[in-house]
Formats: C-alpha cells, sequence, structure tokens
C-alpha cells in the first residue's frame, strides 16, 4: 500500500501553516501519474488531511494515481469564501508547484481531479463551478455523499437528540464555546485519537459535527466570519452548469449524517441543464460506507478514467 511522501506545507496564513500529503505510485511504470486532489469531511469545522479511506489510498497503485489530500482552514474561525481560497491555492501548487518539487515526469497536472467525501464533496463540487476561481477546473469531479446547501432542509431542522448520536446527549451552547467562536484560535487541522469504548469529552471539537446538526446552524458557523455575504448563494444546485466537468456523485439512502435531498436537488439540477453525470444510490448504506475495508468504488474510479 503507498505511503505519503513528506508532508508539504503549501500556504501560510500568518503564523498558520496548511499542508499537504502526497502519495504516489510505486511502479516508475505508472508515471507521470494523474493527479486527484481530495478534500477531507467534517462540515469543514474539524477533522485532517490524514482522514483519508481504504479506497483510495489503494487507488494509487491500483490505477496509478498521485493522490494529493490538501488542509484548509476550518470555520467558523475562517469562513467559506476563505476555505475556497485555501482550496484554489491548493490546486494552483499542485498544479505549478508539487512537478517541481517531486522531479521530472512523477505528476501529469494536465490530468487533475478532485473528490472528497461530505464537506469535502462539497469542495469537490464547489472546485468544478466558477464560484471557486479554479481555472482551468478539474476535469473529473467526485463528489462523495456530499453536503451541497447549507441552508438545504437537512441543515437548517434542528434535531433533538441527533439521529446518530450514539447516547442522545444534548451538547450546550457552553460545551462548544471555544469551538464555535470565530475568534477563537484560527485551525488548518483537528483531530482527537479514538479510544474504543471512551466517548469524547463534551466540550471536545471532535463532537462540533453533532452539535451543529442538533442546532440547524451551519450556514451561520461558516459565514459568521463573512458579513454580507448570502450563503444561499453557495447553494450548487443553483450553480451548476451544461459545462461543469462531468461528476459522479454516490449518496447511500440510509445517511443520517448528509441529508439524501443534499445530493438529489444537485442532479435535478444537472439533468435540467444537460451536464454530464452519473448518480448512484446505493441502498441501505449510511454515511461513511466507503470506509469498509472492502469497499473498492470501482464504478467511480472507472467514471475517473473515462473522463480524466
Amino acid at each position: 500500500m503507498s505511503t505519503p511522501t513528506p508532508t508539504y506545507v503549501f500556504k501560510k496564513v500568518g503564523d498558520l501553516p496548511i499542508k499537504a500529503d502526497i502519495y504516489l505510485p510505486s511502479s516508475p511504470t505508472a508515471l507521470p501519474a494523474p493527479i486527484l486532489v481530495w478534500w477531507h469531511g467534517a462540515g469543514l469545522i474539524q477533522s485532517l488531511r490524514a482522514w483519508n479511506v481504504p479506497h483510495l489510498i489503494r487507488a494509487v497503485d491500483k490505477y496509478g494515481l498521485a493522490v494529493v489530500g490538501l488542509d484548509y482552514r476550518l470555520a467558523p474561525q475562517a469562513s467559506l469564501p476563505e476555505i475556497l481560497e485555501d482550496m484554489r491555492d491548493g490546486v494552483k501548487w499542485v498544479r505549478e508547484e508539487l512537478p517541481r518539487l517531486l522531479g521530472p515526469r512523477k505528476v501529469d497536472p494536465t490530468r487533475l481531479a478532485t473528490s472528497g467525501y461530505s464537506a469535502g464533496g462539497y469542495l469537490c463540487l464547489l472546485s468544478g463551478l466558477p464560484i471557486s476561481g479554479i481555472t482551468p477546473p478539474p476535469k473529473v469531479l467526485l463528489p462523495i455523499y456530499p453536503i451541497t446547501n447549507p441552508l438545504g432542509p437537512f441543515f437548517v431542522t434542528p434535531q433533538r437528540p441527533v439521529k446518530f448520536s450514539q447516547d442522545g446527549y444534548i451538547f450546550t451552547d457552553e460545551d462548544m464555546k471555544v469551538h464555535r467562536d470565530p475568534n477563537s484560535t484560527l485551525l488548518s487541522e483537528s483531530f482527537e485519537p479514538f479510544v474504543p469504548g471512551k466517548r469524547f469529552p463534551n466540550n471536545s471539537r471532535m463532537n462540533f459535527y453533532t452539535y451543529v446538526v442538533q442546532e440547524g446552524n451551519l450556514a451561520q458557523l461558516l459565514f459568521a466570519k463573512a458579513p454580507g455575504v448570502n450563503p444561499s448563494d453557495y447553494a450548487v444546485a443553483k450553480l451548476v452548469t451544461k459545462d461543469m466537468p462531468p461528476t459522479y456523485i454516490v449518496h447511500g439512502d440510509a445517511d443520517q449524517h448528509v441529508g439524501l435531498e443534499q445530493t438529489q436537488m444537485v442532479v435535478n439540477a444537472m439533468i435540467k441543464v444537460g451536464a454530464t453525470y452519473k448518480f448512484e444510490q446505493p441502498a441501505g448504506e449510511p454515511h461513511g460506507f466507503d470506509r469498509r475495508e472492502e469497499v473498492e468504488m470501482e464504478k467511480m474510479y472507472d467514471f475517473l478514467f473515462e473522463h480524466l
């Protein structure tokens, strides 16, 4: 299985480094490798680039892909427009700087696609649309059970308790005081090791997404530091165009972490404009189903190479 090259810092905001991990095929015959840029999920409010999935790492050697995991500043200490800046700067770095850093003919920046799950799927979709400012756009988009609208029903309807909560605990504003404060320390990665059988403390940032779903306040947090910006302008269904990159979307119908209607709105919009897409809705699959060791996502990779 492929292992990452040394971690790079592709950008700094003040003293905050924003990092990238690169996984390269082990066989030199697979080079120069097309590039798959990957953004992690967790609501744009927690986690980090290393939180990837088995099929993605296996794809490096299985398909001869260079996988690049990019961090970004986390909300609410950064706004969604600022996160898009990091996304734009990250893709620019991958195209312009990474080939020089790795050496001749290691990667092919002209063959670049993007992917990500959940909130990372949201960034993936936005990366192929003019609002991202990424030019040229990626050749293929592979969003996995993506968030697509922070003002969609799933994200504005409080859940008390949250359906996916294991113990039904209602997080208080005091529990999340530090994390929800837009003026708290700016972060580009957030992770706490999981200990089987041990619950995260109530004030842990690992509980932040559950709190967001509980309160129905995702949009408030994503735009807390962007006064005057209308969150509805970042609804993917409003932004899709006929000439957006070919897009493969997969979203299980048993997802309790991101409502299936988030993807359905985008698929309906793509149908309306005549965009090139494929939608898979695996029956009974929950959020995170692709993290299981046996899941290969072969249809997704077939779509990638059909259009890359």
